[in-house]
């Protein structure tokens, strides 16, 4: 096994959490300081480790700037040159923890520039242009009285509630900013947003961004330019030469002194969370002793088939457009249209922005940069429904959502609101038999539908499993119990609707188990308050048991519930949400608590048998074997099995005697116990303790019946062989004695 170091590195890269690696820095001296701070309401919102210790970053320790909007202003010791020995024309470097540059993965980090700390310019990354990229986004969080949520509203006209795992900001931890007390507006540039939540949600940029592709090398820059950043691009390169202003067009700044990151989506992550930028480390790029040069203009620029006469030194031109074109540059050279590399784009209509940005770069040199202005044209809203046609159960409810590409709001509308009607929010009631449009309409008048189909409803589905929970004193031993796929609802929970494969959730999921059970052990008092004992958000179980469940997980027939399918951005396959994965009749589910909380280092551990059966006063031999679960568990049960099950030793085994924990035996170095009980009886056994590598187990259990001691009653038969035998040897050892007395006399 190895160290919990390294574990801690590999389980990042397969939950796809917001912290995804660790990187080593030397200790230098900083050449910067933080002037202002705030990390934006997220799970890591006054955590003492990623969500205060912002000046850490300075010396390649990991901060979190939270959810969209939290920022941090960096001031250099001294300016930072736009100069010609700057590889690429990489002036600085941001590293994030990034460890690939999959969609799911990337946190970026938008940064500006300014020189005298009060005028400030976008550095417009690969997406800057993009029409989904907003300029002027802004949100405000509202504290609530429940800890772990913010209500929230933004310029998009959108508002709701974030909870997962959303702490308002405590103003004493953040003294470089004014923190209100019950609410604050964060701005700045928009990525992507997506408040829905899934493991899905999320953003693949190409470059310009921190925390978004593989890790920086420290001060040594690497070239933005390259095709296919999510497997040539390092993360964090940064060129002043992007410094755009408020309308996209750039800015010529010899220098500067101030920078800002902050993070630029508006991402719900489901079961992991928001998309939270995370820095560790800012350098300043190595120079060269020589000028690099730049790149050579390209030999044309072809927008909408006219033809761009270049001028050296000029960077803004005109070509107005209408409709559909293209954008064809001819060069020898790494170029980028917007974010698209190659020589050539093709552009389904006039662009939002009204602006095409042009970069072609070669060799080691800095790249030439081209803005062209193709005629600015008024957005035209646009409205994004989350459906275009549903099937909803009788007496069913389910929700639609709908964004617009400008922040108009949106109302909603049935054709027949006896068959279904929509509430202000977009929740859809299914009330009769039939078919209905509901109808999104935007403040300028544009609309879209849904055609929604109530069809009859579905009978629940019923599962019996076997059910155990381990970890914070949790009493519930494995047992079987029955679960219907409708008991969740019943109980007000808002589940999945589809998967990270977007296909439907059906039938009996894990969570509908995890409820059944709350109902089973509490009965009424679960009844009657549900949020007492079990608090479900956006997949993420947050309470269990009236505890907090923050650290939980689950593990259905010995691994962690995943699409089997392998995501060749990570090497790993996509586990399951709670609300997500489905278990089926005889299943087994293992819900635990974590015990280790840094490095999540605990092993799954099982009997060779689900049950025993010995006398009184025997002995008993059993086996335990585990795995590291967080680590290994989204692997096949095979693999498992084959590959990095292990015998665990120096395990206690115990047993319930009398009402008391009783210790019976300790495993050896093969993972065996010898057990003995003294008196007949139905005993559970379950294991406690930690691995050589001090790692706790999370604790399975087996049944064990003791039959009474065994005495044996002679038969007839057997009395007239044991007299017998008595008398044949009475016979053989005189025999002996006179046959030895006669041969020595």
């Amino acid at each position: 096994m190895k160290t919990k170091k390294i574990i801690s590195i590999l389980l990042a890269v397969l939950m796809l959490t917001s912290l995804a690696s660790i990187s080593v820095f030397a200790k230098e001296q900083p050449i910067a300081s933080v002037r202002e701070f705030i990390n934006a309401p997220s799970q890591y919102t006054n955590n003492a480790a990623y969500g205060i210790d912002i000046d850490g970053t300075l010396n390649g320790k990991l901060a979190s700037l939270g959810n969209f909007g939290g920022y941090v202003i960096y001031e250099f010791s001294k300016s930072v040159q736009n100069t010609d020995k700057h590889a690429y024309g990489v002036d600085f470097i941001i590293p994030g923890n990034a460890f690939n540059a999959a969609l799911t993965t990337q946190e970026p980090g938008q940064v500006w520039v300014s020189q005298n700390g009060k005028d400030w310019y976008a550095l417009a990354g690969s997406e800057h242009y993009e029409d989904e990229t907003v300029w002027d986004y802004s949100v405000t969080y509202k504290k609530t009285a429940e800890a772990n949520k913010c209500d929230f509203s933004d310029s998009l006209g959108e508002s709701g509630t974030w909870g997962c795992r959303a702490q308002y900001p405590l103003s004493e931890n953040y003294p470089t900013v004014t923190v209100p007390e019950d609410e604050i507006t964060l701005s700045g540039v928009l990525l992507r947003k997506q408040t829905s939540g899934s493991t899905s949600n999320g953003i693949q940029t190409s470059f310009g961004y921190t925390d978004a592709l593989k890790n920086a090398k420290k001060s040594a820059p690497s070239n933005p330019y390259v095709e296919n950043p999510a497997g040539n691009g390092i993360d964090g390169q940064f060129d002043i030469s992007w410094a755009v202003d408020k309308n996209g067009f750039g800015v010529e700044l010899d220098s500067i002194k101030y920078v800002k990151v902050q993070t630029a989506t508006f991402i719900n992550g489901g079961a992991f969370g928001e998309k939270s930028t995370e820095l560790q480390g800012l350098f300043v790029a190595d120079e060269s002793e020589e000028s690099v040069g730049k790149t050579a203009a390209p030999a044309s620029i072809t927008v909408g088939g006219k033809k761009i006469e270049l001028e050296d030194g000029k960077d803004y031109y005109e070509a107005a457009v209408d409709g559909e074109f293209d954008v064809s540059v001819e060069a020898d050279a790494n170029i980028y249209i917007n974010n698209s590399y190659g020589n050539t784009r093709h552009f389904e209509s006039e662009t939002e922005k009204g602006i095409v940005r042009v970069i072609v770069q070669s060799g080691n040199s800095a790249p030439v940069i081209y803005y062209i202005n193709t005629g600015k044209s008024i957005a035209k809203t646009k409205i994004t429904l989350s459906d275009t046609e549903k099937e909803i159960g009788l007496g069913k409810k389910s929700k639609l959502t709908a964004e617009t590409n400008n922040g108009e709001k949106i109302a909603w509308s049935s054709s027949d609101e006896s068959v279904a009607s929509v509430s202000k929010s977009g929740i859809v009631t299914a009330n009769k038999l039939g078919e209905a449009d509901i109808i999104a309409t935007s403040e300028s008048g544009r609309s879209e539908k849904c055609k929604v189909t109530v069809i009859e409803p579905v009978s629940p589905v019923t599962v019996n499993v076997t059910y155990s929970v381990s970890g914070n004193e949790i009493p519930v031993q494995k047992h079987s119990i029955s679960v219907s796929s409708d008991i969740a609802e019943k109980y007000g929970y808002e589940t999945a609707e589809k998967d990270h494969n977007d296909i439907d959730v059906e039938g009996v999921t894990v969570f509908d188990v995890i409820v059944a059970a709350h109902e089973e052990l509490y009965g009424e008092s679960f009844k009657k308050n549900p949020e007492n004992y079990l608090v479900m958000s956006s997949s993420f179980i947050m309470k269990a048991y009236g505890q907090n469940a923050m650290s939980s997980g689950f593990i259905v027939n010995g691994i962690m519930p995943n699409d089997g399918i392998i995501n060749l951005s990570y090497g790993t396959c996509t586990g399951y949400a709670c609300d997500t994965a489905r278990v089926f009749d005889g299943d087994e589910i293992s819900y635990f608590f974590y015990k280790d909380l840094k490095y999540y280092s605990d092993y799954y551990a099982w009997f060779d048998c689900d049950s025993y059966n010995v006398n009184a006063g025997e002995e008993l031999t059993v086996s335990l074997n585990g795995y590291c679960a967080m680590y290994y568990g989204i692997n096949d049960w095979q693999t498992i099995l084959g590959e990095y099950a292990q015998p665990l030793e120096g395990i206690q085994i115990y047993a319930v005697i009398d009402g008391e924990k009783i210790l019976v035996g300790t495993t050896d170095k093969n993972g065996k116990a010898v057990l003995s009980f003294a008196e007949e009886g139905k005993y559970v056994i379950f294991c406690e303790g930690e691995t050589k590598d001090k790692c706790p187990v999370i604790t399975n259990s087996a049944n064990v019946t003791v039959n009474p001691q065994q005495t044996h009653k002679r038969t007839f038969c057997e009395w007239l062989k044991h007299i017998w035998e008595v008398i044949k040897n009475f016979f053989i050892k005189a025999h002996n004695f006179l046959f030895g007395w006669i041969y020595k006399g």
